[in-house]
């Protein structure tokens, strides 16, 4: 190995590829303590001769190094062809750790450092240096470890926070509609004076006699209520959803077989309306939608929702009847949609029937119409034959969907159903007869109708025009036995259309072309000057 020249090794030390143990040639060695020491300062005082010999004996020197240092078991650092001795970090260890004599430290202190002390300096501070920079990658790697384990949870806890909020929204609003049904049940003050006022008669009675009757009169009070509950639910069903003015039409809880067709005629239907306005005979203004056909004949359509429902409930037969050239309404009845009401809930067609009329009279009056034909579900069925009995002059036809004969044997019907388990089952029994009695006449007397019991079944032996009758075959709300009832007690010209395994008010999406020609077929042989 050759040696390196002075100016050289100044090159080399000033270059990016030398190690931290390079060293110049300018630096003179120390055979004692083997550390080199910078003699560039004295070469300038020397003369040239002895410069060349300290040169020439520095080369020999390091010659002399490299060949004793092979078999020493210490860290090298190697730059440019050249080898240097430096202490290892166990050496290093040992000699900081070892306490210095007296005689060291007092020469420690009287002299400056020798160069084995200011290498060994460092050189640790080197290691210091190392150790620093993997103890701030070890923090920073905790560091970040923490920070994303601080993330993590903060997304738990945000997706917990939002789970719990919308929670407990769906069960305040579900909390809020249960609260602020119309029935009996919710109205705090009626409901404790009608639990309270029992209790409070006895006070007045003291021989037993009086009390067996005051018994007595307890448990006919308790089964009034009961019954008053009940009829409470049949005039406010589960499904009752009134809207508001505000707010428009309900969104909640409507029946899987309008198959999303819930909006209006021009959203769903791609018809052209008319928002039109009525009167009733009690001075309720009613509201709905007035579709007029593209060739109209004057020959209009009133369509009739059922209980607790809305205009809606017809909106995805309008197609059939334009597309027949038939002006078609759709309106609220009274305490239902958007329409007034008193508050007093459905009355089986007791109050809904002069509903009816008032939208006949609106389109023979105002639209004009020649022809109306009357087409109901369910409880609007019904109403329609009850408007058609009552005013036969402005009806020409009557469309009648699964309707009931009358409210009292719905009524009891839906009580034998609940109660059934309770009651004995021999139909004449006596407890049997008397609770039903009684039912039908706490109903009668809520709807307004006295003691008189009457219905459609009654109303259509009084039609002087023609009706079909549809019924499904699975309908567990009204049995398909009322229907066949009313069928059977109406005069002729009358159809009957059986539409097999639908349920309650879905025989047009049972069997879309049977119920369509069972309608067209019955209007078109009985009102030829309508197509």
């Amino acid at each position: 190995m050759r040696a390196t020249h002075s100016g050289e090794a100044r090159e080399s030390a000033s270059s990016p590829n030398l190690t931290a143990g390079t060293f110049s040639s300018d630096s003179e060695y120390s055979e004692d303590n083997k550390v080199f020491v910078d003699s560039s300062q004295h070469e300038e005082k020397l003369s040239p001769f002895k410069s060349m010999r300290r040169r020439l004996g520095r080369h020999l020197s390091r010659n002399k190094i490299r060949d004793s240092t092979k078999e020493n078991s210490s860290l090298f650092y190697v730059a440019e062809e050249s080898s240097y001795h430096v202490p290892s970090e166990l050496e290093l260890s040992n000699s900081l750790l070892s306490s210095p004599s007296d005689s060291e430290k007092e020469g420690r202190f009287a002299s400056k450092p020798s160069g084995d002390s200011v290498f060994r300096r460092q050189q640790v501070a080197q290691l210091i240096r190392s150790r620093s920079l993997s103890t701030l990658n070890a923090l920073h790697a905790a560091r970040q470890a923490n920070r994303k384990a601080v993330d993590d949870f903060s997304k738990v806890v945000k997706s917990v926070k939002t789970f719990t909020k919308k929670e407990f929204e769906v069960a305040k609003a579900e909390a809020t509609q249960f609260i602020s049904s119309p029935h009996l049940l919710f109205q705090p003050l009626r409901l404790s004076l009608a639990l309270l006022f029992p209790f409070i008669v006895p006070f007045a009675f003291v021989p037993w006699l009086k009390l067996l009757l005051y018994y007595m009169f307890l448990f006919v009070w308790f089964i009034v209520l009961v019954l008053i509950f009940a009829s409470e639910v049949a005039m406010r069903p589960p499904w009752y959803r009134p809207g508001d003015m505000k707010n428009g039409l309900s969104m909640i809880g409507l029946p899987d077989y309008w198959q999303g067709v819930c909006h209006d005629p021009k959203y769903d239907l791609g018809l052209d309306f008319v928002n039109v306005e009525f009167y009733n005979s009690k001075k309720k203004m009613l509201r709905g939608w007035f579709v007029p056909a593209k060739k109209s004949k004057n020959c209009m359509v009133v369509c009739v929702h059922g209980a607790g429902r809305d205009r809606r409930a017809f909106l995805r037969h309008t197609a059939m009847l334009h597309a027949a050239n038939l002006d078609v309404l759709l309106f609220d009845l009274s305490e239902h949609g958007l329409s007034d009401g008193s508050g007093k809930g459905f009355a089986f067609g007791a109050r809904e029937k002069y509903d009816v009329i008032a939208a006949a009279r609106f389109l023979r009056e105002q639209r004009g119409a020649e022809c109306v034909v009357l087409m109901g579900t369910s409880a609007g069925a019904s109403s329609a034959i009850l408007a058609a009995a009552l005013m036969p002059s402005i009806v020409d036809a009557v469309i009648a969907e699964n309707p009931f004969t009358r409210a009292t044997d719905l009524f009891c019907y839906h009580l034998e159903l609940l109660l059934g388990n309770y009651l004995p089952k021999d139909s004449y029994h006596v407890a049997r007869r008397l609770l039903f009695l009684l039912a039908s006449r706490v109903l009668l007397f809520r709807i307004g109708q006295g003691i008189r019991d009457y219905g459609a079944v009654d109303a259509a032996k009084d039609l002087v025009c023609p009706i079909l009758v549809l019924h499904g075959t699975s309908d567990e709300i009204v049995p398909i036995e009322h229907g066949r009832r009313i069928f059977e007690a109406a005069p002729e010209p009358k159809s009957f259309f059986e539409a097999r395994d639908a349920v309650h008010c879905a025989l047009f999406d049972k069997e879309p072309d049977k119920y369509r020609s069972a309608v067209m077929g019955f209007l078109r042989e009985n009102l030829p000057q309508c197509f």
